[in-house]
C-alpha cells in the first residue's frame, strides 16, 4: 500500500465512525452530519480505490484533465485566475484580511438585526461588492440562499436562529 492509501485510510476511518455514530442522533439532529459525512465517505472511497488500483487510477485520471469548452464572448475576454504560487504574498494577505472583515460584518449584522436578515443583507453586499453582480441577480441569489438556509435549518432541522438587538 502506498503512502497516499494509508493517508486515505487514516481519514476514512474516523469519517465512517462519525457516520455510524450520527445514526444514533435524533432525525432532525443527524440531517446536517449526514449531508457532510455521506459525500465525504463516497469521495474517500473513490480516492482509496484510486490509491490502491493503478488501473482505476488511470481510468479516473482521464476525468481529471477534462475541461468543458465554453465560448468566450468577443467583447469580454476571460481573465485567468492567478495560481497560488504566482500571487504576491501581500496580495494574498490583503485578500485574507478582506475575508476576515466580511465575516466580522456578518457577525456584527447578526448581533444587530438577527441571523436571517443579516444573512440576506450580507450575501447581497458580498455579491454586489466582491462578485460585481447587478442588483437583480444579487437580490435573487441572496433571497434564494437565505430561503434555503431558513427552510433547511429553521423549518426542517428546527434550529432556533439568534435574534438581533434591533429586531
Amino acid at each position: 500500500m502506498t503512502g497516499g492509501a494509508w493517508f486515505t485510510w487514516a481519514l476514512l476511518l474516523p469519517v465512517v465512525l462519525l457516520l455510524v455514530l450520527s445514526f444514533g442522533l435524533a432525525p432532525a439532529s443527524r440531517l446536517a452530519p449526514l449531508w457532510v459525512l455521506v459525500p465525504t465517505t463516497v469521495l474517500l472511497l473513490v480516492q482509496l480505490l484510486m490509491d490502491s488500483s493503478p488501473r482505476v487510477r488511470e481510468r479516473l485520471r482521464v476525468l481529471k484533465g477534462t475541461t468543458v469548452d465554453v465560448p468566450v464572448s468577443e467583447t469580454r475576454a476571460a481573465e485567468p485566475e492567478p495560481s497560488p504560487a504566482t500571487v504576491h504574498p501581500g496580495s494574498r494577505r490583503s485578500r485574507e484580511v478582506r475575508v476576515v472583515l466580511w465575516l466580522a460584518l456578518l457577525v456584527g449584522l447578526t448581533c444587530a438585526v438577527g441571523f436571517v436578515l443579516s444573512t440576506a443583507l450580507f450575501l447581497l453586499a458580498y455579491l454586489r461588492k466582491e462578485s460585481g453582480l447587478g442588483w437583480g441577480r444579487g437580490v435573487t441569489l441572496a433571497a434564494v440562499a437565505t430561503a434555503v438556509v431558513y427552510l433547511v435549518f429553521g423549518v426542517v432541522a428546527r434550529v432556533p436562529f439568534p435574534p438581533g438587538v434591533l429586531f
